[in-house]
C-alpha cells in the first residue's frame, strides 16, 4: 500500500482497520512519518497483540461494544484525520466513513471479497471525505 496516498500532515490522527501486514506497515510508516495518534483496531486477538508492540499509540478490539468511544477518547469527538481500511470487511469501510473528521481521508488498501452492495455513500457527501484507493500486491489476477 502507498502510504503516500494519505497526504499526511505532521500530528494528524489515524485510525487502522485491520492490523494484518498492511495495517501493520502502514501504521509504522505514518508514525515514522510524524502522524499524531495512531490507533489501530482488529478482530484477532494475535494481531492486537503483535499490534501493541508496534508504534500504535493504541489497539482496540473491534468486537468490543465502545470500540468507537475508545477511539473518540483518544483522538477527540471530531474523529479521525485519516483513516486506512485495510481488512477487507465492507461493514468495517462504513465504520471507516462514521470515525472520520468531516474532510478527513479515507484510504482503501484491501480486497472486499464480500459484497458491498447496497453500501451507503452519502457520508462521503456529508463529511466531504476524500476517498482513495492503495494499490498492494494481490495473490490473484486483479484486472477484472
Amino acid at each position: 500500500m502507498n502510504c503516500r496516498v494519505c497526504d499526511l500532515t505532521v500530528g494528524q490522527s489515524v485510525v487502522i482497520f485491520g492490523l494484518g501486514a498492511i495495517g501493520a506497515i502502514a501504521a509504522e510508516i505514518l508514525k515514522s512519518l510524524g502522524a499524531g495518534k495512531v490507533i489501530g483496531l482488529d478482530l484477532n486477538p494475535n494481531r492486537l497483540e503483535s499490534a501493541a508492540k508496534l508504534k500504535i499509540d493504541k489497539v482496540v478490539n473491534r468486537q468490543s461494544p465502545d470500540w468507537e468511544a475508545q477511539i473518540r477518547k483518544e483522538i477527540g469527538s471530531h474523529g479521525a484525520d485519516i483513516v486506512i481500511e485495510a481488512s477487507g470487511s465492507p461493514r468495517a469501510l462504513a465504520d471507516a466513513f462514521e470515525i472520520a473528521r468531516t474532510g478527513a481521508h479515507i484510504v482503501v488498501g484491501s480486497v472486499y471479497h464480500d459484497s458491498a452492495n447496497n453500501f451507503n455513500l452519502s457520508p462521503i457527501m456529508r463529511k466531504e471525505l476524500k476517498f482513495f484507493g492503495a494499490k498492494g500486491s494481490y495473490p490473484y489476477n486483479s484486472s477484472n
